[in-house]
């Protein structure tokens, strides 16, 4: 996430952020937790610059995901099983779609 020098500090981003992750702090804009940002632009679209003084961004070849078990399987089984199952459902998709 990267805030341009032409931010002014309005709030409007802060108000819209659904993870309350942005905060005026010192008469600037501080982003709290970037990887509590689940990139869903909220903030762009209320910020009043043009382009917008935010811009939360997507890293193409890497995602964020939270885990949690209650415990009957270690964490990397648990990943393992989730990659089987959605490589199964990809699958399926892109079968329906002739590819």
């Amino acid at each position: 996430m990267t805030v341009s020098p032409n931010c002014d500090s309005c709030g409007d981003c802060v108000a819209a952020c659904p993870q309350k992750i942005l905060k005026i702090q010192g008469g600037e804009l501080t982003i709290l937790d970037v990887d509590a940002c689940t990139v869903c632009r909220e903030c762009v679209r209320a910020c009043p610059k043009s382009p917008p003084a935010i811009l939360p961004e997507r890293i193409r070849d890497k995602f964020i995901f939270f885990l949690q078990s209650t415990g009957s399987l270690p964490p990397a089984e648990i990943v393992r099983q989730a990659a089987q199952i959605l490589k199964t459902k990809a699958e399926k998709v892109c079968g329906a779609m002739g590819g």
